[in-house]
């Protein structure tokens, strides 16, 4: 009688080597895409970060260049002629050797006048009762030391004003001026000097 064994059998899965291969082959495949991912995110995030960066230097660039050329031609002053004065501007006419203004006094405001350099002016200046009140009553003349108490009908000054530029004229309480524009031979009008554009700047009331 054979005497019977004991065999412990154990569960083995015995993989075939084509299968083992195919495996391998899988894997690098997913690395390989798992790569491929990962370094096109890296290039897309750096491209999009990269743009705007451009962009932004561009518009740096256009922005400085911009403001500086609006700097350019808020602080450079365009030469003033008698062509090119405002339409509000009174011009004085001339007859003979005299030359002519005639201007209305306004409760708030003087009129802007232009006059030519050498030529003797005669200013004819109306005002009503209505229209003058306690502070534009009197007016000055700095530039020609001129000071006239107004009255209700014609004010007439006079005056030859020898240098040509932009000055002022304003009431005796220097709140409410205009311009007095003088213009030289060719018709070029000199800017106003400093000292007159703080005068201007700092004018309380009106300007014109």
């Amino acid at each position: 009688m054979k005497n019977k064994q004991n065999h412990t059998y154990t569960n083995t899965i015995i993989t075939p080597k084509p299968y083992k291969r195919f495996i391998k082959l899988v894997s690098l495949l997913v690395v390989v895409a798992m790569v491929s991912l990962m370094l096109g995110s890296c290039v897309t995030n750096s491209g999009s970060q990269g743009q705007p960066q451009g962009q932004q230097q561009e518009q740096s660039n256009n922005g400085n260049s911009k403001p500086d050329g609006d700097k350019k031609e808020d602080t450079t002053k365009v030469a003033l002629t008698i062509d090119t004065v405002s339409d509000r501007v009174v011009k004085a006419s001339v007859e003979g050797d005299v030359q002519y203004l005639v201007t209305t006094v306004q409760s708030t405001s003087y009129q802007p006048v232009l006059v030519r350099k050498g030529v003797p002016v005669k200013w004819i200046m109306n005002a009503t009762e209505e229209d003058l009140n306690f502070c534009n009553n009197a007016i000055m003349l700095p530039q020609y030391g001129i000071e006239l108490a107004l009255i209700a009908g014609e004010n007439i000054i006079e005056f030859i004003p020898d240098e040509a530029g932009t000055f002022y004229y304003c009431c005796w309480m220097e709140m409410i001026s205009a311009v007095i524009y003088v213009a030289d031979a060719d018709g070029s009008i000199p800017p106003m000097r400093p000292e007159m554009e703080t005068f201007i700047s700092q004018s309380p009331c009106c300007f014109d």
